[in-house]
């Protein structure tokens, strides 16, 4: 099992899920190689990371495993820059009190498990949802826990879980329903649900921040205005479930889509029409849309993770094939200024 970095250039990383095993690969010079690779585990054993998050800089590699002992962490952040120096773990649930109408209340000793991670806008505020709908705000700078939120149906698992793009309000996605909760104080202010089919995952656009594109079981996207909670467009482009969906990071007219289907797909939400469309080997799992707008990587079910160019969609620009499906990938931040070397040897500093 790996969970992959590919470096396609200095300003392009690409962080793959697919086990326990954490590997680089720079394929810079040779895009259909398997050179210069290099491998770490956040823990030692074989627990599967479900889910990482790069930090604002690109240094820091958050990763979330799948762990239910209450006294074993279950969040690892690695450096990226310094040979995978793990600079910090924790529990993302450690002491947490969950209402008495949770119907997933964990058992003593058992906590639930980390399905979701996420760094905030600028890093200061980590996001990690779990298995019985509680999202946990973590305050990276202070190392501690300072916010936690329940789903009205705590039974349904965070699927998804972010800051919005000005990082006021913390979301979160179960196959029911679309939850939009006011930061500060921890209430919650909307949700979006729906009937038809259940809900599987979504994307927020730092162009258009009131826009939410969450997709569905059906191959259905759904775009909703999130101060409304109401559906601005419906769109039907695939026949299988949604596993992702990004808006461009510079036109936001423009919204890409993953599915089970075996496609990959670029819409103009201004008309609800497909623009482009790839086939892809096998079926989807995951993707990710770099922000420069061009660079898109789609995760499959055997493993393999496929990397296009939308400027020139009929050639692969690069591929890596891990061991299992693959459960999720992210490009790192571009990051056009090079990276900071602080003096202090806090994790904080590290990490912010």
């Amino acid at each position: 099992f790996h969970v992959a970095i590919i470096i396609m250039t200095n300003e392009c990383q690409l962080a793959i899920c697919c086990g326990p095993i954490v590997t680089t690969w720079n394929c810079s010079s040779d895009a259909k190689g398997d050179t210069n690779t290099a491998s770490f585990a956040p823990r030692s054993d074989n627990t599967p990371v479900v889910d990482v998050s790069w930090n604002s800089s690109g240094q820091v590699l958050a990763s979330c495993l799948s762990l239910e002992n209450s006294k074993t962490d279950n969040v690892f952040f690695s450096s990226t820059s310094q040979n995978a120096k793990l600079l910090d773990s924790f529990r993302h649930d450690a002491g947490l009190k969950r209402p008495t109408t949770n119907t997933c209340t964990p058992k003593p000793g058992i906590d639930a498990k980390a399905t979701c991670i996420s760094f905030g806008v600028k890093s200061r505020y980590l996001v990690v949802g779990d298995d019985c709908g509680t999202v946990c705000l973590w305050d990276i700078k202070k190392r501690s826990r300072v916010r936690h939120y329940f789903h009205p149906n705590q039974h349904h698992a965070s699927l998804q879980a972010t800051l919005d793009p000005t990082d006021s309000n913390v979301l979160s996605l179960s196959e029911k329903a679309f939850y939009i909760f006011r930061l500060r104080e921890a209430t919650l202010a909307a949700s979006i649900s729906e009937t038809k089919s259940r809900l599987t995952r979504y994307s927020t656009s730092s162009l258009e921040p009131r826009h939410v594109a969450i997709g569905t079981g059906i191959g259905s996207l759904n775009v909703y205005d999130m101060a409304l909670q109401s559906r601005v467009l419906s769109m039907s482009l695939h026949t299988g479930s949604i596993t992702g969906v990004q808006y461009s990071a510079v036109n936001k007219l423009l919204l890409a889509s993953a599915s089970t289907d075996a496609t990959l797909c670029f819409s103009d939400i201004a008309t609800g029409n497909m623009v482009q469309s790839m086939s892809l080997e096998s079926p989807a799992t995951s993707m990710s849309f770099h922000k420069n707008g061009y660079t898109c990587a789609v995760g499959t079910d055997t493993g393999k993770v496929l990397v296009y160019d939308l400027r020139n969609p009929s050639e692969m620009v690069a591929s890596y094939q891990g061991d299992g499906k693959v459960l999720a990938v992210h490009f790192a931040p571009n990051t056009a200024s090079k990276p900071r070397h602080s003096t202090s040897s806090t994790t904080s500093n590290a990490m912010e």
